[in-house]
């Protein structure tokens, strides 16, 4: 007897109620249905289940048999799925969403990606806005900052250092700000996707410290406000992505480097099971982001 067939056969009848009804969505007579599970029973040495006038219904055994073995034909179904979709032709589209700058640095080898897999078309959209996963119906977003939604499937990648710079320019005439407190009397340069562009979150030793700030300038881009903040603007608070370059040729400089924080640095995607091809791209993403050099680890 085939033993994949008894366990279909098996969950059939269970949720059939009747070896009659359980058999018919399989496409067999309740007869044979009857002789598979007496096999079943006598093989595995336990009775699965009770047989009255009034129907079936599993025994104890029975019971923690059906979800076992439920569960495992249910991944069988997903492994199936996932097989055909890999040897199909044409596995479909993947929309990503990652921020601007990173993602621009991930141009290349998302490109020898969609090369390496051919049955895959690849949108990406570079956006530094906390895109909706669900309603713009996007596979894998890269995203810099904690997560709202907490039903989203996350795969945490690193850390990245939130600084505060301004140019030695600014710094020299303005003076460098000891504390936070300091922050109010600066120019500062503000981002336009917080939810509060004119509230800083800084990491003190007691722990988080808000210091309101105003100033010259609000950009929905990070990396327009380091440029900015390179021609002497005032001051902003910025991923380390964002200052790589900037700082190693002595445009701007750090300050309140004990207030430096840290922003999470996750994949995400809507709940729901992963594709194969969501999964190869969710691989990639990572293998070329964790040698960046303003990445640190989770354990930082």
């Amino acid at each position: 007897m085939d033993r994949l067939l008894a366990l279909e056969v098996f969950v059939a009848v269970v949720e059939g109620g009747s070896f009659r009804e359980g058999a018919r969505t399989l496409g067999i007579t309740g007869s044979y249905a009857s002789r598979v599970i007496a096999r079943l029973e006598k093989r595995r040495g336990v009775r699965l289940l009770h047989r009255s006038s009034r129907g079936l219904r599993p025994t104890a055994a029975g019971d923690a048999y059906y979800i076992a073995v439920s569960d495992a034909l249910h991944r069988l179904r997903e492994a199936d799925d996932d097989l055909a979709t890999l040897t199909s032709r044409k596995v479909g589209s993947l929309r990503v969403s990652l921020p601007t700058a990173v993602g621009m640095g991930l141009s290349k080898p998302l490109a020898e990606f969609q090369s390496a897999h051919p049955e895959i078309e690849l949108e990406i959209r570079y956006t530094d806005r906390f895109a909706d996963l669900v309603g713009e119906r996007i596979d894998v977003a890269l995203r810099i900052g904690n997560l709202q939604d907490s039903s989203l499937i996350r795969r945490r990648i690193g850390l990245v250092a939130l600084h505060i710079v301004g140019s030695p320019a600014y710094l020299d005439e303005f003076g460098r700000p000891k504390s936070p407190a300091d922050l109010a009397r600066h120019r500062c340069l503000m981002y336009g996707h917080y939810s509060s562009p004119g509230s800083w979150k800084l990491s003190g030793p007691e722990g988080v410290i808000h210091a309101s700030v105003s100033g010259p300038l609000v950009s929905d881009s990070g990396q327009a406000l380091a440029e900015a903040a390179a021609t002497g603007l005032g001051l902003a608070q910025l991923p380390a992505f964002h200052l790589v370059g900037e700082i190693g040729a002595g445009r701007l400089e750090k300050v309140l480097e004990p207030f430096a924080g840290r922003l999470a640095v996750q994949l995400v995607r809507p709940p729901g099971h992963v594709t194969p091809a969501v999964r190869a791209l969710e691989d990639c993403l990572i293998r070329c982001i964790r040698p960046a050099p303003w990445l640190e680890s989770v354990e930082s």
